[in-house]
């Protein structure tokens, strides 16, 4: 089993904005057909920082893949030198389960 894994800068080398386009308007296709599942979001707040970090999930059987994004918004990081918004997403095989890739979701 071989999962891929993105870096930011390796997406924005990889990826076109035509084969974005297609993906994502094949996730539409999928939706409008009712083939897709929107997981319920969780979240979590940070009070002390002003923070929030959520997980975001679905299922797309048109392509056989579902996912996570866990994503995380701290304002406080620009103080830093860091970025205030990231996030890592998680895609998976809707036939075997298996993990195809990791990347970058910011």
């Amino acid at each position: 089993m071989k999962v891929f894994c993105f870096s930011r800068a390796e997406l924005e080398k990889k990826l076109r904005l035509p084969g974005v386009i297609k993906a994502v308007e094949g996730v539409y296709k999928s939706k409008a057909k009712g083939e897709t599942v929107v997981w319920p979001t969780v979240t979590h707040h940070f009070d002390d920082r002003g923070a929030v970090m959520d997980i975001r999930s679905g299922y797309d059987k048109g392509s056989e893949v579902y996912g996570a994004k866990i994503l995380g918004t701290f304002p406080e990081n620009e103080k830093k030198g860091l970025p205030p918004f990231s996030g890592i997403l998680l895609a998976v095989d809707g036939v075997t389960g298996l993990p195809k890739g990791i990347m970058d979701a910011s």
